[in-house]
């Protein structure tokens, strides 16, 4: 599923689980605040289908969500965890 326009792994069980569950579905991530001062919790309900039957409608909104969250506080994402592993022939490793 496409994240920031690129093909990245991402997982298809929360979507699942969403549209099986019915319940709410709400975004959660922790702001490291400066100067050692510890963390903001922030939560927000999804705007994006993330329960969809379909699997990629739904993985694709789930990523929706994070980029919006991401966007927000991009220095804080964990911009090292392997999603864009996963290349077309001839792409190069952006971890390499």
């Amino acid at each position: 599923m496409p994240f920031f326009g690129h093909p990245a792994k991402t997982m298809t069980l929360f979507g699942k689980l969403a549209a099986r569950t019915s319940a709410p579905v709400v975004i959660g991530w922790a702001e490291r605040l400066s100067n050692g001062a510890g963390y903001a919790l922030h939560w927000q309900r999804v705007t994006e289908p993330v329960d969809d039957g379909n699997p990629e409608v739904a993985a694709s909104a789930l990523n929706r969500e994070i980029e919006r969250v991401v966007l927000e506080r991009p220095e804080q994402y964990q911009w090292t965890y392997r999603r864009f592993s996963r290349r077309e022939a001839g792409e190069p490793n952006p971890y390499a």
